[in-house]
């Protein structure tokens, strides 16, 4: 006889799933909660406010960030269904300084980068003087809400949803650092 725990179905299943709290918030296959996810809130379509969630299934897909403890970090943003938006040199360049741009006003230094017309990976170093790495999120807020406003304007697509989300690894071991920054080099 299945337990009463496989007889949920729908969305019943997935809500005990998503339960901040639960047993299975933090199982294998599962993130933890990020703030947004804590506070109900998401990020608009096109990248570009914050809104209150309308459903927590929404919430189920949105990547953890690990972000309070300072260090070297390798991230990789890509856009919405890995559309080539920045196709094409001056669009490039146009994200390429953007990315350069944002790195140096939140305090990151960065070790390696690689652009290209649909994503980006890079290899930084938190700021020295920050007690965490937090600001990483706010940071890729701006480049991606100014770049997304730049493009849409540009492809006269006011709305569109540009950006998807970011991924970030703490890089804690010389292997995994030198594996990360051999990539970034290799994929230039």
């Amino acid at each position: 006889m299945p337990s009463p725990k496989r007889q949920k179905t729908g969305a019943v299943q997935k809500l005990a799933h998503l339960s901040i709290g639960s047993s299975n918030a933090l199982r294998p296959g599962l993130r933890q909660s990020s703030a947004a996810f804590k506070l109900g809130w998401t990020v608009s379509r096109d990248c570009s406010t914050l809104a209150p969630c309308q459903s927590l299934a929404i919430l189920g897909r949105m990547p953890t960030h690990q972000l309070s403890t300072r260090g070297t970090y390798f991230v990789t943003a890509s856009t919405y269904q890995k559309a080539h938006h920045f196709r094409g040199a001056d669009r490039l360049r146009v994200l390429h300084r953007g990315l350069l741009t944002v790195a140096r006003d939140f305090g990151w230094q960065f070790e390696a980068w690689a652009v290209f017309s649909n994503h980006y990976h890079f290899i930084a170093h938190s700021p020295p003087d920050a007690p965490d790495a937090s600001n990483l999120s706010d940071m890729l807020s701006v480049l991606h809400v100014k770049t997304a406003g730049w493009i849409n304007k540009l492809d006269r697509a006011p709305g569109r949803r540009v950006w998807f989300n970011f991924r970030e690894t703490r890089l804690t071991y010389q292997k995994s650092y030198l594996a990360r920054l051999n990539y970034v080099h290799q994929t230039r």
